[in-house]
């Protein structure tokens, strides 16, 4: 009963009033109903209540014990830790007085040290120097050399070292009295010398970096090391040129080398520097003097000359900002321009032949292609009318034209192979001169000889054929807009990119600039004379076809007083003004052809306008023409802003 008690009075969610509540329907039980025996219930709860004061009792009890038992504990607890505090100062005073002897110890150890140095290296010197006069005694007698540095293989390094000191000890002697010696010494210095590069070439096949690096800490010292070092790069090369692309070849073997190199030896750039210079003089100088031999295709040569030239840069990149030993730069700018020093000096020349050559050829074709017979200009007036003759007798039924985007694309597209070859292959001294002959070259073929041409041509035969030459004048207006946006294009994407930082910039930005607007305002001149040419035929078929007395009429012939709604000048002349309009519609776009056609209704309105003023008209007439003139401006207008809309009158 007290368990229970104890674990509902112990229990987290214990509640006073629930307590006794769930006591008391447990004392008077579920099935009680409305009758309660007081006295039963009275009885019982004092039980309860007695029960709890017992309970109540033990608990008192409890906690007497428990705070008695801590007391002592804490009792103890601080007398051990009294006697822990004074340990702890006893051994904080023993730890301080132990770092004083320590410290006192150590400053003895050091002085001694001094003192023990002072007085060994001095000793140590002298048994150097005893054993270099023993090892020199030994080359002083007649007798071979018995000492084990000497005769044993596995102390070669030693011996290297022995001889190096003896061969100095031996030149600052006397050569009447110790030539003999010195003679020795020579050759015993040229034998060793000789033993520890085939060593250290034996090492380098195995792969053996630790011996390696000490044979090349001695070979340092001996006036052969640089014959160690040409063995170890002619090692290297070894084997390491078979792929297909010598660059590739020769990075791959330089970044496998370059760790070694810097562990092995004590000078690892300059055996870089002569691994790098072995391979420019030998193996790619060879290389390129075979791709560049031929010199007979220009197209190959100068493909070859820069394809070699910017994988070399590649390689330069590479090896300035990977390698760990990398030699100076301009040690390696000096061997680049070692190797291409032969071809960079005349590539501008190569470059500008070549270009001519092929922008010329391209041009010829296409002229032999329509049969066309170039001339530098028009002479006289027999030479303009026997080309304007001979263009007549092409098949008006197509679109005869010289100048073709085609031609314009591989024009163009040269001169950019020829941008990219330039940046690469010039110096900075000369890169602004180059890239201004190559810009003078594409002016020369595409704006003057080719665009300027058919321009010049297209103009001066409006007026032949005016059906076909206002066609192929506005074909011409067409496909020069287009190139010249492709040329300027290029202008930005090449030209300025190479001048970006160039005091000729502007002068050759300014010069092809002038050279567009001179071909845009032979255009407008072009443009000029078609709209002139379109109304002067218009004037013509009004003049010719029109009867000044067709709008009036006698009054006494009902008859023949009747005016037709469109006479056959109005109609022919409204035929032949849509058929240009429409040819306008084609080749012209845009705000082109907005201003054109604007200009075309100007002229016409005028010309219309100049020919009524000529008429002879009655009353009846007025009406007519005042209808007439307003429907032919009408439906000038609408046309001019729609394909949709004929041209009426």
């Amino acid at each position: 009963m007290l368990r229970t008690y104890a674990e509902d009075l112990e229990s987290d969610a214990f509640n006073a009033e629930e307590y006794v509540e769930r006591l008391a329907w447990r004392l008077t039980g579920p099935g009680g109903g409305d009758k309660i025996d007081a006295v039963f219930l009275n009885a019982a709860l004092e039980e309860e209540i007695s029960n709890l004061q017992i309970l109540f009792d033990q608990c008192q009890g409890k906690i007497r014990n428990l705070e008695n038992q801590c007391r002592e504990e804490e009792e103890t607890f601080c007398a051990a830790l009294e006697k822990l505090v004074s340990e702890n100062e006893i051994a904080d005073g023993k730890l301080k007085t132990l770092n004083e002897r320590v410290n006192s110890v150590a400053a003895r150890v050091v002085h001694l040290g001094d003192q023990l140095q002072s007085v060994t290296a001095p000793r140590a010197r002298a048994f150097e120097a005893y054993q270099l006069m023993v090892h020199f005694n030994e080359f002083l007698s007649d007798q071979p050399l018995e000492s084990e540095t000497f005769t044993d293989p596995d102390k070669l390094v030693e011996a290297g070292e022995v001889i190096y000191k003896l061969h100095i000890i031996a030149m600052e002697l006397p050569k009447e009295k110790y030539e003999a010696v010195q003679t020795r010494i020579a050759y015993k210095y040229d034998e060793l010398e000789k033993m520890l590069i085939e060593e250290f070439v034996r090492h380098h096949h195995a792969n053996a970096k630790l011996k390696m690096k000490q044979i090349a800490n001695v070979l340092s010292q001996f006036n052969g090391y640089s014959q160690a070092i040409d063995a170890y790069v002619e090692q290297c090369q070894w084997q390491s040129f078979r792929g297909g692309d010598i660059f590739t070849d020769i990075w791959n073997m330089l970044q496998k080398h370059d760790p070694v190199i810097n562990d092995v030896f004590p000078n690892p750039q300059q055996v870089m520097s002569k691994l790098v210079l072995n391979i420019y003089h030998g193996k790619l100088q060879g290389y390129v003097r075979s791709k560049l031999l031929n010199a007979s295709d220009p197209e190959l040569y100068l493909s070859s000359l820069y394809d070699l030239f910017q994988k070399n840069n590649k390689l330069v990149d590479k090896m300035t900002s990977e390698l760990v030993c990398c030699p100076e730069k301009d040690f390696i700018l000096m061997l680049v321009n070692t190797v291409f020093s032969k071809y960079l000096p005349d590539y501008i020349k190569i470059e500008t032949n070549y270009l001519h050559d092929q922008c010329k050829s391209i041009l010829q074709k296409f002229y032999e292609k329509n049969g066309h017979v170039k001339k530098s200009g028009f002479s006289g007036i027999q030479d303009l009318k026997r080309d304007l003759q001979a263009r007549l007798m092409q098949d008006t039924r197509t679109n005869y034209s010289l100048l073709s985007e085609e031609v314009a694309i591989n024009i163009l597209q040269e001169t950019k192979l020829a941008f990219h070859r330039c940046g690469v292959l010039s110096s900075a001294n000369d890169l602004s001169e180059n890239v201004r002959q190559i810009l003078d070259i594409l002016m020369q073929y595409l704006c003057r000889e080719h665009l300027e041409y058919a321009v010049d041509l297209a103009v001066n035969a409006i007026q032949s054929n005016e059906n076909q030459g206002v066609k192929d004048f506005l074909n011409i207006l067409r496909q020069t807009a287009a190139i010249s946006h492709l040329l300027e294009k290029q202008i930005d994407d090449s030209v300025s990119a190479l001048l970006k930082n160039s005091s000729q910039s502007t002068s050759c930005l300014e010069h092809a600039k002038s050279l567009l607007e001179t071909i845009e305002a032979k255009l407008d001149k072009g443009v000029d004379k078609m709209l002139t040419t379109i109304v002067g035929h218009v004037r013509f078929i009004l003049t010719t076809e029109q009867k000044k007395q067709e709008f009036k009429p006698e009054e006494d012939d009902n008859n023949s007083g009747e005016i037709p709604l469109c006479s056959n000048a109005c109609s022919m002349a409204c035929k032949y003004l849509s058929q240009q309009i429409a040819i306008m519609n084609e080749s012209l776009d845009g705000s082109n052809l907005e201003n054109t056609l604007t200009e075309l209704v100007v002229r016409f309105h005028r010309v219309i306008v100049d020919h009524i003023y000529q008429f002879q008209y009655n009353s009846q007439g007025e009406l007519i023409l005042q209808l007439l003139f307003f429907l032919i401006c009408l439906s000038i207008f609408y046309y001019s802003r729609s394909d949709a809309v004929a041209v009426r009158c």
